[in-house]
C-alpha cells in the first residue's frame, strides 16, 4: 500500500476531537500550566529567571544592557542561587515531560474513541518506563542541536565578528567558507535526522516500545514520504505558533496540533 495523508484531514480530526473532548482537554493543559507556572514562580522568587538577568551573567561589563532593566549589572548572584535555579528549572521540565506523556496518551483514547476521564491523564502520566524511554529519545533529539549550535556560534563569530576583532579578521575567506559550507550540510543531515526520529515519542507513548525501536519505527514509517511530512511539519509549526500568542490559543490549538500528529503518525501505520 502507498503511504499517503492528508494534511487537510488530519487538522479536520483534531478540530473533532478537541471540541468532542474539550472540557478534559482544557483540565489537563490548565493542570500542565498550573505546575509549570508553580516552578517558574519558585524559579523567580529566586531571582534567577528574567532573560535579562542572564544576560548580565554572559555580558557583565555591557553598560548598554543596564538600558533594559533597573537590575544593577554588577548585582552578585551566588554559585549557590544559580545551581539552585538550574536545579528547579529541570525539575519543571522533568515534571512537565511526565503530564505531557499522559496528556498525550488520553489525546490517543480520545482519537481511538475509547473511553476516558481526567484519571486517566494522572495515571498515564506516571509510567515510568515509558518516562525514561521519552528522555531517551529527547537525548538523541538534543544531540544534533547542541552540535549544529556550537558549529552555528562559531560561524557567526568568524564572520560577526570580522571587523571586530583582529585575529578574527586575519582567518582566511576559505576557511570561513568552507566552515559555513561544513554548517549548511551540517543543518541538512539534522533536519534530514529529526524528521526521521519525529514520530518516536508517539510510538514510545502509544506502544510502550523502547527509545532505539521507537526511533527505527519512526524512520521506517517516513520513507518515501519525507517531503509531505516537512510539509506537514512547515503547516503545523505555522499553527501552533500562532495558537502559543493567547492564553485561549494555548488551550485550544495546542491539542489541536498534537491530534492532527496523532492522526499522520496512525495514517503512516496503516499504510
Amino acid at each position: 500500500m502507498t503511504k499517503n495523508f492528508s494534511i487537510k484531514e488530519a487538522f479536520s480530526i483534531g478540530w473533532k476531537v478537541v471540541t468532542s473532548h474539550f472540557w478534559l482537554i482544557v483540565g489537563m493543559m490548565l493542570t500542565i500550566n498550573l505546575v509549570q507556572s508553580l516552578f517558574n514562580m519558585i524559579v523567580i522568587i529566586m531571582g534567577e529567571s528574567s532573560l535579562r538577568e542572564r544576560w548580565f551573567l554572559i555580558y557583565p561589563n555591557m553598560a548598554w544592557v543596564q538600558s533594559f532593566t533597573a537590575v544593577p549589572i554588577y548585582r552578585q548572584i551566588s554559585l549557590k542561587m544559580i545551581v539552585a535555579s538550574l536545579g528547579v528549572t529541570i525539575m519543571s521540565c522533568l515534571v512537565f515531560t511526565l503530564f505531557f506523556i499522559g496528556f498525550t496518551k488520553v489525546l490517543f483514547k480520545c482519537y481511538d474513541n475509547q473511553p476516558v476521564n481526567y484519571s486517566d491523564f494522572i495515571q498515564e502520566s506516571f509510567k515510568w518506563r515509558t518516562f525514561f524511554n521519552y528522555l531517551g529519545w529527547m537525548g538523541m533529539m538534543l544531540i544534533p542541536f547542541f552540535l549544529i549550535s556550537m558549529l552555528g556560534m562559531g560561524v557567526a563569530m568568524l564572520f560577526g565578528m570580522n571587523s571586530l576583532v583582529p585575529q578574527v579578521a586575519a582567518i582566511a575567506m576559505w576557511k570561513k567558507i568552507s566552515l559555513l559550507i561544513l554548517f549548511g550540510i551540517s543543518l541538512f543531515y539534522m533536519i534530514r535526522y529529526l524528521l526521521h526520529i519525529q514520530f518516536t515519542g508517539l510510538f514510545i507513548i502509544d506502544r510502550g516500545v523502547g527509545f532505539i525501536q521507537a526511533m527505527k519505527q519512526s524512520s521506517m514509517a517516513v520513507v518515501g514520504i519525507i517531503g509531505k511530512v516537512l510539509l506537514f511539519d512547515a503547516i503545523w509549526m505555522c499553527i501552533f505558533t500562532l495558537g502559543m500568542l493567547t492564553v485561549i490559543g494555548n488551550l485550544f490549538i495546542t491539542p489541536l496540533c498534537m491530534v492532527a500528529l496523532i492522526s499522520i503518525y496512525r495514517s503512516l501505520l496503516r499504510a
